[in-house]
Parts: C-alpha cells; sequence; structure tokens
C-alpha cells in the first residue's frame, strides 16, 4: 500500500505511444479527442446527483446515458493492461501460424525475406498497432455495446460508514455468479452467469445483470439508484473490492489508505 497521485499511480509511459510510426501518438490523441470527453461527460451527470439528491428507488441513468455507459464499460475494458496481455497472448500464438503460412505460400523467399518475417514475432510496434486496432474498432466496440445495453443497469450506493468502494487498474469487472470467478475474459456479456461491476466513485458501484439473472427479479430496477444498507450489504461490498483485487492487472485505488490496509489483509 502506498500513497501517490491518481496520475503518477495508474499511469505507464507510452503505453499507447507506437514507437516508428508516422505518428508515434495517435492513439494517446484517439482516446483524448472521442473517448476521455465522454468519460468527463456522463460520469459526472450520474455521480454528482446519485451521491447526495437522489433517493433510494430513484432513476439516476437515462436511456441515453445507458447506452454511453455500456461504451464507457466496453472500451474501459479493451484498452486495459489485461486486454493488452490477452491481446499478446493471441498474438504471440498466432503469428507463427501466420509466418508458416506465409512462407508455403512464397516458397521462394531470400535468407533476408525470411529474417524479416521471422522478426515480426518480436516487433512490438506492430503487436501494439495490431491491438489497438481492435481496441478501437467501432464495430466491434458498437456491437459489444449493443449486447451490454440489453442488460439492467443498476447503481448500488453505500449508505454505510467504514466502507467504500475501491477501483483498479482494470475496473471493469466480469464475474461468474456461479464460481466466484472473476479472471479477465473467462466470463461473456451474453451469459446470465456473468455479473458485471464497475466502480464510479468511492460510494458508487454500477451494476449490470442479464434479464434472466437472479431469476429475472432485478429488472424492474433498470437505471435505478439501490441503497445497501446492513451487514448483507457491507459484505457484498467487502467481496466486490476483493474481486477487484484479484482479477487487476497490478494495482488498486482508494482515496483512503486504511480501506486498501483492510482489503490487503482481508
Amino acid at each position: 500500500v502506498f500513497t501517490a497521485g491518481l496520475e503518477a499511480a495508474g499511469a505507464e509511459n507510452n503505453f499507447y505511444t507506437l514507437t516508428g510510426a508516422e505518428d508515434p501518438f495517435c492513439w494517446e490523441k484517439s482516446y483524448a479527442q472521442s473517448v476521455e470527453p465522454l468519460i468527463s461527460k456522463v460520469l459526472p451527470q450520474i455521480i454528482a446527483p446519485a451521491n447526495i439528491m437522489a433517493h433510494d428507488g430513484q432513476y439516476v441513468i437515462t436511456e441515453e446515458e445507458k447506452a454511453e455507459l455500456a461504451t464507457i464499460m466496453i472500451v474501459q475494458l479493451l484498452r486495459g493492461k489485461q486486454s493488452r496481455e490477452y491481446e499478446r497472448e493471441l498474438f504471440h500464438k498466432l503469428i507463427p501460424e501466420v509466418i508458416e503460412e506465409t512462407q508455403k505460400r512464397f516458397e521462394e523467399l531470400s535468407s533476408s525475406q525470411l529474417k524479416m518475417l521471422q522478426s515480426l514475432e518480436q516487433n512490438e510496434t506492430l503487436f501494439r498497432a495490431l491491438a489497438m486496432e481492435v481496441s478501437l474498432d467501432p464495430k466491434r466496440i458498437f456491437r459489444y455495446s449493443q449486447e451490454l445495453c440489453k442488460r439492467t443497469f443498476i447503481v448500488f450506493r453505500c449508505a454505510m460508514k467504514g466502507v467504500e468502494f475501491v477501483t483498479s487498474d482494470n475496473p471493469v469487472m466480469f464475474i461468474n455468479s456461479e464460481t466466484a470467478d472473476a479472471s479477465p475474459y473467462t466470463n461473456g456479456i451474453i451469459y446470465p452467469r456473468t455479473l458485471l461491476y464497475f466502480p464510479l466513485s468511492p460510494y458508487l458501484i454500477l451494476a449490470a445483470y442479464h434479464p434472466n439473472s437472479f431469476f429475472g427479479k432485478l429488472q424492474s430496477y433498470d437505471r435505478k439508484l439501490i441503497d445497501l444498507r446492513g451487514d448483507r450489504n457491507r459484505s457484498f461490498i467487502k467481496t466486490i473490492n476483493r474481486k477487484q483485487m484479484e482479477q487487476c492487472y497490478g494495482q488498486v485505488y482508494s482515496k483512503k489508505s486504511v480501506i486498501l490496509q483492510k482489503l490487503k489483509m482481508s
């Protein structure tokens, strides 16, 4: 557990930089121009009233905001470190097949051509370019977001003292309700057993449940605020925080170090 500014704690230099490309910072500019403004616009619209003014059971998300939140969650998922590592695994798994197929198609390759072809597997710029193309593919984001929008969105508000939600470098969690497994890329959006959680603030977390989850009893709460009180919900928050720690890439964040100390000891 350590103390640092949020930017210092969460930053990784050159995470999106494409060294050697015509514009090495093209992806950083893309996020700054399209993704960050959406996050800056939507989250405060929900967090401010839900934190203070809204009552238990009140609508706190509009239909438009629900669609925007779905897009934010998908982009947050695809652009994170866990996603990058998953894509790296796929890259190293598939690139040898690409090299082999290329050799079959172009049998008479010179030694220099063969050497260049084999060097693709270690080409970090190529990998990053491909990974970022996948992460910001508009069609893929739209398709995933549409699927996510079919779910029931509920904002849970912590109405108790001494407990808060933490977040992490991989904030959008997919949890298997049957096994409690929160490992990234093991639980799909289409499955009723998959529960999604996205911390919005220390006191608010967005849940996205399949219409058939919990026997469909939560559908009437779509886009509403639900207060969490009592020992059972205190335990729920602690479980969510523990899962956030289990599935993150390397860092969990909280405004209070005591929250992280308790989490570390749990």
